[in-house]
């Protein structure tokens, strides 16, 4: 699969923050889909994304969604 930029994916997700996308799919119980949405990003883009993800939602939920999507 080739790995798209934040900006594409904005694009085709119809959102302002992919991030949030997946955060959204793992709340809502999507966890294959959880997965295959933090791969479509550009490894730097899943460096942010983790970065971010432990700054600013609570550290279980955190560490959760990381066991889903690593």
């Amino acid at each position: 699969m080739a790995r798209k930029s934040l900006k594409t994916l904005n694009k085709m997700y119809e959102t302002e923050n992919f991030f949030n996308v997946i955060i959204e799919s793992y709340i809502n119980g999507h966890l294959a889909q959880c997965k295959e949405q933090y791969n479509m990003m550009k490894p730097q883009d899943q460096k942010d994304f983790l970065i971010e993800l432990v700054g600013e939602n609570p550290q279980i939920q955190a560490m959760d969604i990381m066991r889903v999507i690593l």
